[in-house]
């Protein structure tokens, strides 16, 4: 007993040292490529790597009793469903009144009955006209001005 728990010591130390100092060998394949393995063979370069920069773990230093007393218990029954209040955002609801004023509304009896949009605002027929006019510069330095007349009609 005392044989084989001394032979399994000394095969756990040699597994220890030997992972601790693994040796990476370099080569080129034929296309010349580099190779990297554990293994030495004939044409191979032992890699030398820099000491590992592993710093010590940071202790955090406990907090001031002040502190701990500070903090408000935690609240009782949180899993409860159903006592969740929800607080709309102010930005949201001025979006929600735009869309809402894009979309057609109900028509009821006796409303003339009209889609929503279908007349153009004044700053959209004048940026219409100023889209239908233009101007650029040819190669010869000359100013070009033109119109898009719009479509014919069939």
């Amino acid at each position: 007993m005392k044989f084989s728990l001394t032979s399994l010591a000394f095969i756990f130390a040699i597994a220890l040292s030997s992972t601790a100092q693994a040796e990476i060998y370099e080569s080129e394949d034929a296309k010349g490529n580099p190779v990297f393995t554990d293994t030495p063979t004939a044409g191979t370069e032992e890699v030398k790597l820099q000491q590992e920069n592993i710093a010590d773990a940071v202790k955090v230093p406990p907090q001031p009793a002040s502190e701990q007393a500070a903090k408000p218990p935690p609240i009782k029954n949180q899993e409860q469903h159903g006592n969740v209040t929800v607080i709309p955002d102010s930005r949201n609801e001025q979006l929600e009144r735009k869309l809402a004023a894009d979309r057609p509304h109900e028509v009821l009896e006796a409303e003339k009955r009209h889609e929503v949009g279908d007349q153009p605002t004044p700053e959209e027929i004048e940026r219409r006209e100023q889209a239908r006019k233009g101007e650029y510069i040819d190669e010869a330095g000359n100013t070009v001005r033109v119109e898009h007349r719009g479509h014919k009609g069939r």
